[in-house]
C-alpha cells in the first residue's frame, strides 16, 4: 500500500473545513499543516473574501518585470537586426547608444 499524497488545494480546502468548525485555534491548524501563522491568516481573509477560489494554485510570476527593455529601443533594435542581418548584438547595441 503507497502513501497518498495530497496537493495543495486539498491541503488548503481541509485546513479551511477544520477552521470552520471551531474545534481548533488558528496557530494549532498552522503548526499541524507546517505553515505560518500569516499564510493560514492570508488563507481565511481570502477564503472569506472569493470562498473557493482561494483554494486554487496562483501564478508565482512576476506581473512587471523592472528590468525589461522599452518597447520603442526593442522595436528599434527589431529594425536594425532585420536591415543588417549579418551584424551581431554588440554591434547593434553600440548604434542605439549613440
Amino acid at each position: 500500500m503507497s502513501w497518498q499524497s495530497k496537493s495543495v488545494m486539498e491541503q488548503k480546502r481541509q485546513f479551511i473545513q477544520l477552521w470552520l468548525t471551531d474545534e481548533y485555534t488558528v496557530k494549532g491548524l498552522c503548526e499541524a499543516f507546517g505553515i505560518s501563522r500569516t499564510t493560514g491568516y492570508n488563507l481565511i481573509e481570502k477564503f472569506d473574501q472569493i470562498g473557493e477560489e482561494a483554494f486554487r494554485e496562483e501564478s508565482k510570476a512576476p506581473l512587471s518585470i523592472s528590468h525589461k527593455t522599452p518597447i520603442r529601443i526593442e522595436n528599434k533594435f527589431v529594425e536594425l537586426r532585420k536591415k543588417h542581418e549579418t551584424w551581431g548584438a554588440r554591434k547593434i547595441r553600440v548604434l542605439l547608444k549613440r
